[in-house]
């Protein structure tokens, strides 16, 4: 499978994961450091966001629609400009596991220097 393909079906549940735990991490003045991390993150993801989807419908010339969605199996069309259409099936523990890679990813990538106090070794 095409790397962006991935990329767009996995990145929109990394972005409302990541939305979620900011949430509740703001809600916590112990876990308020953590703020930075995220939002280095959730910049850094939501470009990357901009630019796959750019590059699948300018390059790649497709559009990708989730079809089917139940417990055991879910179904993703790609349909490209040619007419050619191909069918992805995901079980679920493998969309978790793909997601989970990209967050350790976009947590990895992240400054984690403070934005708004200095920083003091």
């Amino acid at each position: 499978m095409n790397k962006e393909i991935e990329n767009y079906i996995v990145l929109p549940f990394v972005l409302n994961i990541f939305k979620c735990d900011r949430e509740t991490m703001q809600q916590s003045k112990v876990l308020l450091v953590y703020n930075d991390l995220f939002d280095t993150s959730l910049e850094k993801l939501q470009q990357d966001m901009i630019n796959n989807q750019k590059f699948i419908h300018s390059k790649l010339r497709a559009t990708i629609k989730r079809i089917k969605q139940n417990d055991s199996l879910v179904k993703y069309s790609v349909e490209y400009k040619s007419g050619e259409i191909e069918i992805l099936e995901f079980e679920p523990s493998e969309l978790k596991k793909m997601t989970e890679l990209k967050m350790k990813y976009y947590l990895a990538q992240a400054d984690v220097s403070p934005k708004n106090e200095p920083y003091i070794p």
